[in-house]
C-alpha cells in the first residue's frame, strides 16, 4: 500500500478529525516529533502524537534513540471511494486508503 503526496490540490474545510496509526521517535526539539507512516515521514509538534486513549504523548515518549507505536492526528479533507485525503500536522496532503483512518474518541 502506497500512500500519496498530494501538493497542489485544493479543498474545502475539512470536515473530520481522525488519527493514523505511526511510528514515532524524537526529533531535534523536545516539543516535536517526528512520525513515519509507511514511506511518508513527517514532524508534528508532540500534542497531535496521539497514544491509544488519543490524549497526547507524554515529554519522555518515545524514550530517546528509540521508536515508538502511537497515531498522528488527521483532518479529512475529502473521501474519493476507498481513498481519503487528509491533511497532516506537518501541512503535508496526502492520500491513503480510508481503512486506515481511526475515529477519535471526542
Amino acid at each position: 500500500m502506497m500512500i500519496k503526496e498530494k501538493s497542489n490540490r485544493r479543498f474545502s474545510a475539512p470536515t473530520k478529525w481522525v488519527k493514523v496509526q505511526c511510528k514515532v521517535s524524537r526529533s531535534g526539539f523536545s516539543s516535536e516529533r517526528v512520525f513515519r507512516i509507511e514511506n511518508f515521514k513527517g514532524v508534528s509538534h508532540r500534542d497531535y502524537i496521539l497514544d491509544d486513549d488519543d490524549r497526547s504523548i507524554g515529554d519522555d515518549v518515545p524514550p530517546e534513540g528509540e521508536e515508538a507505536d502511537a497515531y498522528v492526528a488527521a483532518q479529512v479533507l475529502q473521501y474519493d471511494g476507498d481513498e481519503a485525503t487528509i491533511s497532516l500536522p506537518s501541512g503535508d496532503v496526502v492520500a491513503m486508503p480510508s481503512s486506515r483512518l481511526i475515529a477519535l474518541k471526542v
